[in-house]
């Protein structure tokens, strides 16, 4: 992995993002006969997926379940999308054992949090049932899910070859004659153009952050705890539309302010978000303590 960018004309693939939507990107690039380059703004790779529970639903019932992410996004986010997003979850099992991974069930409850339910969390949206028990990735000596998902993609980049480069974020696409052609990277030399033959993936992140997008997509949820993410900067400033990877996950260790908590008790959680009664949000992220 290097540092650096330089203009090149080498490549088929260009992949922003080196978390774990970038990651399976690049491996499933790479093993379609391109040649791949993945661009990280950060120190390192991971992005939010190390951070998360790093844990896959199982379909039961492949209509049920697209029906009952129709029912979730309030018919906001389009039927074609999500069955081909329970398309991709029904092929992940045989895909993550092609690339070495061994898989276990989901613990159900994580202290401080409540027991957990082994299905969907929206047990009262129509064709729950369709939504069976969650599993992750497991690994000898590590019991974070999302850690253990990262080295699992991580090692399979680097088995591949697949060149990364780090503390080089993206800019800008480049476009021409109706198409995406590459983009604008900023190197530890200032910015450079590196065009790529087939297309750019964009995995930077981004929905989970935007306003706009979740009131469009989701269904109007509140996003006060986040904010406008690069990727939904970058699209807009180059007119492009499309989904944003892996939804974040806030580090561990983030304070928030509860109504009615007493002063002075600590409140570490995994997400940025406490849910309570029915998934109402409530708090907002502070330093330090969780005054009530």
């Amino acid at each position: 992995m290097t540092a650096g960018c330089e203009s090149a004309a080498g490549y088929d693939v260009i992949v922003a993002g080196y978390g774990g939507a970038g990651a399976a990107a690049a491996i499933a690039a790479h093993d379609a006969g391109a040649r791949v380059l993945v661009l990280e703004k950060a120190p390192v790779g991971g992005g939010s997926t190390a951070e998360s529970g790093g844990s896959f639903a199982t379909v039961l019932d492949r209509d049920g379940a697209i029906e009952h992410y129709l029912a979730i996004t309030e018919g906001r986010t389009p039927r074609e999308v999500l069955a081909a997003y329970v398309d991709g979850v029904l092929e992940l099992p045989k895909w993550l054992a092609d690339n070495g991974c061994r898989t276990e069930a989901l613990p159900i409850g994580h202290p401080p949090f409540p027991r957990r339910y082994a299905g969907t969390a929206y047990r009262n949206k129509p064709h729950s049932a369709a939504i069976g028990e969650r599993y992750r990735v497991y690994e000898d000596g590590v019991s974070h899910g999302g850690t253990s998902l990262w080295h699992l993609l991580c090692e399979n980049v680097e088995r591949r070859s697949i060149e990364v480069r780090l503390q080089t974020p993206v800019t800008r696409l480049l476009t021409g004659r109706g198409r995406v052609t590459g983009v604008v990277a900023l190197g530890p030399d200032g910015p450079a153009e590196v065009t790529a033959r087939t297309g750019v993936v964009l995995t930077t992140g981004g929905f989970g952050y935007s306003a706009e997008l979740l009131r469009e997509w989701v269904g109007g949820r509140d996003s006060r705890l986040r904010a406008a993410g690069p990727q939904r900067r970058i699209r807009a400033q180059d007119g492009a539309r499309g989904g944003g990877g892996a939804v974040a996950h806030e580090r561990r260790g983030v304070r928030i302010r509860v109504p009615g908590a007493r002063p002075g008790r600590r409140l570490d959680v995994h997400h940025a978000q406490l849910r309570l009664r029915h998934g109402r949000r409530v708090g907002q992220p502070i330093p330090g303590r969780a005054d009530g």
